[in-house]
C-alpha cells in the first residue's frame, strides 16, 4: 500500500512506480514525485494523487500473463512493439500518457492471438466491461489499497 501511516507514505519502486510489464520506472517516478509535491502544496499532505488507470493495469497484467504462460512470445511481442511503433507512442505508453487510440494502435502491431486469448481466459469480464466503459474502478493510492497487479498473485503452477 502507498499509505503506511498517518503521515507516511511509500515512493519510487516500494511506493508502485514501477511499471510491472516492463520495469519501466524512472518517469513515473518524476511525475509520482511532483504530485506528491503538487498535494503537500494545495493540501498540506502527500495523499492526495491521482487515481492508477484501470486500463494500464489491466494491459500490463495481460502483459504479464503472457510472458508467463508463453515465453517464447516474449522475442516477438518486443520485437514487433519496437519494430512497428514510432519511439514518442512507445514512451507514451511506457509512460501511461497514450491517447486511447495510440493505446489501440500499439496493441494492434502486437501477436493478437495470443494476447486476444490470454485476455479472455484471465481477464474476460475485466476486459469486456474496460471496452463498454463499465470495469470497477481500481482502488485510489489514498485508501491503503495493494498496488500490485494481479498478475503478480498468479498461483503456482499458472
Amino acid at each position: 500500500p502507498r499509505r503506511l501511516g498517518k503521515r507516511i507514505m511509500t515512493l519510487g519502486i516500494h511506493g508502485g512506480r514501477l511499471k510491472p510489464s516492463t520495469g519501466f520506472a524512472f518517469t513515473r517516478v518524476e511525475v509520482d514525485s511532483a504530485a506528491i509535491v503538487a498535494s503537500l502544496q494545495t493540501h498540506g499532505h502527500p495523499f492526495d494523487l491521482p487515481e492508477e488507470s484501470p486500463l494500464f493495469r489491466l494491459l500490463d497484467s495481460i502483459m504479464l500473463r503472457v510472458m508467463a504462460e508463453h515465453p517464447d512470445q516474449i522475442e516477438p511481442t518486443f520485437a514487433a512493439m519496437f519494430g512497428r511503433n514510432p519511439v514518442e507512442r512507445i514512451f507514451r505508453f511506457l509512460d501511461e500518457e497514450a491517447r486511447p487510440a495510440e493505446v489501440v494502435e500499439l496493441i494492434a502491431t502486437l501477436p493478437r492471438k495470443v494476447f486476444i486469448q490470454t485476455a479472455l481466459r484471465h481477464y474476460g469480464t475485466q476486459t469486456l466491461g474496460l471496452l463498454r466503459g463499465t470495469a470497477p474502478k481500481a482502488p485510489t493510492q489514498t485508501q491503503g489499497a495493494s498496488r500490485q497487479p494481479a498478475a503478480t498473485q498468479m498461483p503456482k503452477g499458472g
